[in-house]
């Protein structure tokens, strides 16, 4: 539930444990065993706790999944920190010194080594029938705004990322409406024909892929500066603790607000991708709209978590009116 943010939800069943409930196989193939993924519900982990390649990882997986029997279905969830920080492509994929350089170096290894998963998969026969899922959680600032890292701004080298689905029984194509990673859990349910719970705060994107009419809600997102980075330039760097807001409407808008500073910026992403012209004050009409619309999210996920100690800060109402945390 995207409004829990940081911890999770006891209440809620998480898809994987839905479709375990339903009869199928669910796996998992970690690179290690974080803190994080022994919170995931209903899911079998097969690994060790030593870290390991991401090739070792689709070793297993190649053969876990090659190999499973075709009358059981089976949901299988992979991943790999590669590209984060520090890059060490291997030798076959150095392309260069550069920081981006390397970057594209540790994407064409993971590449390379998801394609001997679905050849084995193809080779088995079970590709066609196989819902599969290419996603990231977060992008990356390359040198953007003098930023090299992740997790401190939400700007789009750093919220917007990849989304490849392959659906069986549907023709190839690429899809430009904005959509949310907090829509994959009820997509896979949808697809695979089991209802998602109504708690959940994403939508099902298959009516979308369907080509049928849909309408995506606004993207919401929030980010909090953790710690001072050592790979942000001085003059760039963000004060520990920043609160920040965004909202995304479907005509390519976005408004980020700055809680700690109460500062607002406006895009337009369809003219102006790389986010460089605000147009806040340019656009009273439509800020507002969307303030509005911000301002009753920020009510929903204050309302609905802990209150840290210094979480006393001004913030906008659902009608754009600036008044103190209660």
């Amino acid at each position: 539930k995207f409004t829990q943010g940081t911890y999770w939800d006891a209440h809620l069943d998480g898809w994987p444990e839905i479709m375990a409930r339903n009869g199928y196989d669910a796996l998992m193939f970690p690179r290690r065993i974080s803190t994080l993924l022994r919170h995931v519900k209903g899911m079998k982990v097969v690994a060790n706790a030593r870290v390991r390649t991401f090739e070792e990882t689709i070793d297993a997986a190649v053969n876990v999944l090659g190999s499973a029997p075709t009358d059981r279905p089976f949901c299988a969830y992979l991943y790999s920190t590669d590209t984060h920080r520090p890059y060490k492509p291997h030798e076959e994929f150095y392309y260069g010194p550069s920081t981006i350089d390397l970057y594209d170096g540790e994407i064409s290894y993971m590449d390379f080594q998801f394609g001997r998963l679905l050849d084995a998969l193809e080779q088995s026969g079970k590709l066609k029938y196989t819902l599969i899922v290419i996603m990231a959680d977060h992008g990356e600032s390359l040198g953007e705004r003098g930023v090299y890292k992740h997790s401190s701004q939400l700007y789009n080298e750093q919220t917007r990322v990849p989304m490849i689905i392959h659906f069986p029984g549907l023709s190839p194509r690429s899809i430009k409406d904005y959509v949310s990673t907090i829509d994959l859990g009820p997509t896979i349910l949808n697809a695979v024909g089991l209802d998602y719970p109504r708690e959940c705060a994403g939508v099902s994107l298959v009516p979308l892929m369907r080509g049928q009419p849909f309408t995506h809600p606004p993207i919401y997102g929030e980010q909090t500066t953790q710690e001072v980075s050592p790979f942000v330039r001085p003059d760039q760097q963000l004060d520990p603790g920043q609160k920040k807001y965004m909202i995304i409407t479907q005509d390519g808008f976005k408004l980020i607000y700055n809680r700690d500073y109460y500062s607002f910026e406006l895009f337009d992403l369809t003219n102006d991708p790389r986010e460089i012209r605000n147009l806040y004050d340019r656009m009273p009409g439509r800020a507002a709209e969307m303030k509005m619309h911000l301002g009753r999210f920020i009510d929903v996920v204050t309302a609905s978590r802990p209150r840290d100690a210094d979480e006393s800060q001004y913030f906008f109402g659902p009608t754009g009116e600036v008044r103190e945390a209660k």
